[in-house]
C-alpha cells in the first residue's frame, strides 16, 4: 500500500510540474526567461521525485515492486518536451541560448540519475533503461539547437556543393 502511495504521488506531481509549467508559459510566451524556466520546474520536478523514492524506499515493510508504465508515461514526457524545447531552439526565438542549455543539462543529469536509481533499486525493469537512454539522447539533441552562445537560433547546417 505505501509503494502504490508513493507512485501516485510521484505521478502526480510530475504531471502537475508538466501541467503548472505548460500553463505558466502559455501565459508569458514573450517572456526571455520561458523555456529555462520550464525546463528548470520539470528538472526540480524529476529531481524531487528521486529524492522521495530514494528516502521511502528504505523505509521499512516497502515491498519492491515494479512501475514500468508510469515509467514509460514519464519518459514519453520527457521526450515530447524535449522534442520541443529542440524545435523552439531551431526557430528564431528572442531567449538566450545559454540558460536554456544550462538548464537541459540539469535536466540531462536528472533524467539519467533518476533512471539509474530506479533501476539500481529494481523498481524499473532493463527495457526501461533503454528508454532513460533514449530520452538522454533527446534532451542531447535539444541542447545543440541552444549551443550557441548569442541569441540566434542554434547551429545551421551548411550545405556543400558538389561538381
Amino acid at each position: 500500500m505505501q509503494l502504490f502511495l508513493i507512485k501516485f504521488v510521484l505521478i502526480i506531481s510530475t504531471l502537475f510540474c508538466f501541467m503548472q509549467s505548460t500553463s505558466r508559459a502559455s501565459t508569458s510566451i514573450d517572456d526571455p526567461q520561458n523555456t529555462s524556466d520550464l525546463v528548470s520546474q520539470v528538472t526540480a520536478a524529476i529531481q524531487g521525485a528521486d529524492s522521495l523514492m530514494m528516502s521511502n524506499i528504505s523505509s521499512p515493510g516497502v515491498a519492491n515492486i515494479t512501475f514500468n508504465e508510469a515509467y514509460f508515461n514519464y519518459v514519453d514526457s520527457v521526450l515530447y518536451l524535449a522534442d520541443t524545447v529542440q524545435r523552439r531552439g531551431r526557430l528564431f526565438h528572442s531567449e538566450l541560448n545559454q540558460p536554456v542549455y544550462q538548464a537541459l543539462q540539469s535536466l540531462s543529469s536528472a533524467v539519467s540519475m533518476y533512471g539509474h536509481d530506479l533501476a539500481s533499486q529494481n523498481i524499473i525493469q532493463r527495457n526501461s533503461t533503454i528508454r532513460t537512454l533514449t530520452t538522454g539522447s533527446a534532451i542531447v539533441r535539444a541542447q545543440s539547437a541552444w549551443a550557441n552562445n548569442q541569441n540566434y537560433p542554434g547551429k545551421r547546417e551548411a550545405f556543400e556543393w558538389t561538381s
